[in-house]
């Protein structure tokens, strides 16, 4: 790519993953020269399976909308931003052209507990949800356990994960 002074890594945290997959879909239709130096994508915690709390909202929110007298409670609900609404489920595609890091973070260890996820994204969904292959080339996993959501951006296992996936040669 002309003009490059290197490679371009992305970085997203929870809806920043989402905004890169987006950034990604519509740079591709788009033809944008700047998803050529794309190398490196990491999503941390993001829902690329959507979030459970705001599918829980838009039922309770829908529900609302079944009598005249909690009508206008209904439009309160709605109030909830474009990109808030958007976590029901993610469609965006990932890009082909990068490599690929999700990290979910996990508070609990047993199996029955991890839709709980970090406290607001489940393991599953942070860890690409159906929309990746268990075993793909471009796609690294991490989960880190005993951290939450908000907590797992002053992790220092999450910088060493960062550093180790963006060493050279890997």
């Amino acid at each position: 790519m002309e003009g490059a002074q290197g490679p371009l890594r992305l970085v997203g945290h929870s809806m920043g993953g989402l905004l890169i997959r987006s950034a990604c879909h519509y740079g591709q239709a788009t033809r944008q020269r700047w998803l050529g130096a794309l190398s490196h994508a990491a999503y941390l915690a993001s829902p690329h399976d959507g979030a459970p709390m705001e599918k829980i909202g838009n039922l309770a929110n829908s529900l609302l909308g079944v009598t005249p007298y909690s009508r206008p409670l209904m439009a309160l609900g709605n109030i909830r931003s474009r990109g808030i609404r958007s976590l029901r489920q993610a469609v965006m595609p990932f890009h082909d052209g990068c490599q690929h890091l999700l990290v979910a973070a996990r508070r609990y260890y047993e199996p029955t507990n991890r839709w709980l996820g970090d406290g607001l994204v489940p393991e599953s969904s942070a860890l690409g949800g159906p929309h990746f292959p268990a075993r793909h080339p471009q796609v690294q996993r991490r989960v880190l356990d005993d951290v939450g959501h908000i907590a797992l951006l002053r992790d220092e296992r999450l910088y060493q994960a960062l550093d180790q996936w963006l060493a050279p040669g890997h």
